[in-house]
């Protein structure tokens, strides 16, 4: 009689070094392809060679075994990564491999029919809507709960009536004034924003960019939905209304800055985007986490939670952020975009989609390389429905993560907030007698180690990728970056804690390497850390030598 194999769907699996090696493989692949000027021989060559070494194409695809991923977990997205060696900044090796438990989601094909309007056909969808029976599911949406409380919901439309009678006022707010800059204070504003700070800074992004004109948009309807998404934020350390307006504000920044790829647009991609899809990444900014419960994918998987039983354990947090955000979206009071005909609608819903969806790390490599061999080959065409969804994709992922580039204050409370809601999981992990995945376990986390890594090998491919494709903000004189300069900054300090094997604790303090080391006699201090920075950075956009033509 053969033997049962049930070892596979343990959560401590990790998979076979083979395949380990294929994915580490493939990072490799896109860090060089992420090179400009390759030989054209070379890079369908290493195109080839990635095709090959695609491991879902070797093995029958992971999912037929529903393969639980690899090595180390990581808080920012729950999925788990096998580390080799250690990489390089800008160009160097990526040695992480990202796998999931799911495939990518497929969407219906889309028909374009521009005779109709959204809000001819408001009714029908409506009455589609009130036929999905979703409570059979036992999907608690924070929405459905909302409604059950009759002084929570009283709230909110008191919030956004006041919102919408201060509008004027929001929109002359000093704080609110500074959102063009990188080193927006998110956390003073937070305090100050009365917790409308989602709502807020959307009204002034979609001012800033005439969005509001553009599309005659209702602001009580506008309120109403961003206030609604906001009030569907939990009270999380990390994943709350906090974070989505910083991403919503990354989002903002790196669409509303010129670029040197784009030399005669002076505003940055604002005028290269269509004014649907420009409104689409800003929403699905504002709703990429909405409802988020604090525990990653793979525990919801791994406890078979109601949402990872509902959608098949793919993608189970980025679908339901979609999914319980669109349900607010659809009320009357709520739909914003009722101005939009059915074709634009269709675009707006898509491009949504999709660019939540790319915030799944199980999409990191496929989306990376995608862009790196697209972009070796031409310029981006914005005009190219899937080019402009592509960089939207890639704004989005770095926006996700974009506290790796933000100077180091900021940078260091928000790697408090992802560790309190890292260590919380641990906990229940432990109070369920499940393994304490990686990183999770406060009383062994190396934090050095996880904030170091996932920067060098997540955040690093990023910023190099659209850098080379010389489509990060820079200054239109000097040709220096402040993302990547702040970036440099940070990971020299994790660096430089692995490296004394400081054992750093909460909260993290700027300059606690050099306080809290034993051995720190000839190693550089805070304003060395700076020098290096901008000195890597500057000799990296000396080469580049951007220049102001158009193109």
């Amino acid at each position: 009689m053969p033997l049962r194999r049930a070892t596979l769907p343990s959560g401590s699996l990790c998979l076979s070094s083979e395949l380990v090696r294929f994915q580490a493989a493939r990072a490799l692949l896109a860090d060089v392809l992420a090179t400009k000027d390759l030989p054209s021989n070379v890079r369908c060559a290493l195109k080839k060679v990635g095709d090959l070494i695609n491991p879902d194409a070797i093995h029958g695809g992971l999912d037929a075994f529903n393969t639980p991923p690899s090595d180390i977990n990581f808080p920012h997205c729950g999925d788990r990564i096998a580390v080799h060696e250690d990489g390089q900044l800008l160009g160097g090796k990526s040695i992480f491999d990202w796998t999931s438990v799911s495939n990518v989601v497929g969407l219906p094909q889309m028909y374009d029919d521009k005779a109709a309007t959204v809000h001819d056909q408001r009714e029908s969808r409506r009455s589609l809507l009130d036929s999905l029976s979703l409570s059979e599911t036992e999907i608690q949406f924070s929405i459905s709960n909302a409604d059950n409380v009759p002084n929570a919901k009283a709230k909110e439309n008191e919030d956004s009536e006041f919102l919408y009678r201060n509008a004027e006022v929001i929109s002359k707010n000093i704080i609110l004034e500074k959102l063009s800059c990188w080193t927006f204070p998110i956390f003073a504003f937070d305090q100050s924003s009365n917790g409308r700070i989602l709502s807020m800074m959307a009204y002034k992004a979609f001012e800033r960019t005439n969005l509001l004109k553009t599309f005659q948009i209702d602001l009580h309807k506008f309120f109403n939905f961003f206030h609604a998404i906001e009030e569907g934020y939990r009270d999380l350390p990390y994943h709350n209304r906090v974070h989505a307006s910083d991403v919503l504000h990354a989002c903002f920044y790196l669409t509303t800055h010129w670029v040197p790829a784009y030399a005669h647009a002076s505003s940055g991609f604002v005028s290269l985007f269509s004014a649907v899809e420009l409104m689409a990444l800003y929403t699905a900014a504002a709703i990429h986490d909405h409802d988020h419960p604090g525990r990653n994918n793979a525990f919801l998987i791994a406890t078979q939670d109601p949402k990872a039983i509902f959608y098949n354990d793919r993608s189970v947090l980025e679908n339901h952020h979609i999914s319980s955000a669109w349900q607010i979206l659809m009320r009357d009071e709520n739909f914003f975009i009722e101005n939009l005909n059915n074709s634009e609608y269709k675009r707006f819903r898509h491009f949504v989609i999709e660019t939540v969806l790319a915030t799944d790390l199980k999409f990191h490599f496929d989306i990376l390389m995608n862009f790196t061999d697209k972009i070796s080959r031409r310029r981006l065409e914005f005009k190219n429905e899937s080019d402009s969804l592509l960089l939207g994709r890639m704004i989005m992922k770095l926006s996700d993560v974009n506290s790796a580039s933000k100077p180091a204050d900021l940078h260091n409370i928000w790697t408090e907030k992802i560790l309190q809601e890292f260590f919380e999981q641990g906990d229940e992990e432990k109070q369920l007698n499940l393994p304490i995945s990686d990183y999770m376990d406060r009383e062994s986390c190396n934090i050095a180690e996880l904030q170091g890594s996932f920067m060098n090998h997540v955040v690093s491919p990023l910023l190099n990728a659209l850098f080379q494709a010389e489509l990060l903000p820079v200054d239109e004189k000097t040709g220096r970056c402040e993302l990547l300069e702040n970036f440099s900054t940070n990971l020299y300090y994790w660096r430089q804690a692995l490296e004394k094997n400081t054992q750093l604790t909460l909260p993290i303090q700027s300059g606690i390497v050099e306080e809290s080391s034993n051995n720190v006699d000839d190693e550089p201090g805070p304003s060395c850390i700076t020098t290096t920075a901008t000195t890597t950075t500057t000799a990296i956009t000396e080469e580049r030598k951007f220049k102001k033509n158009p193109q």
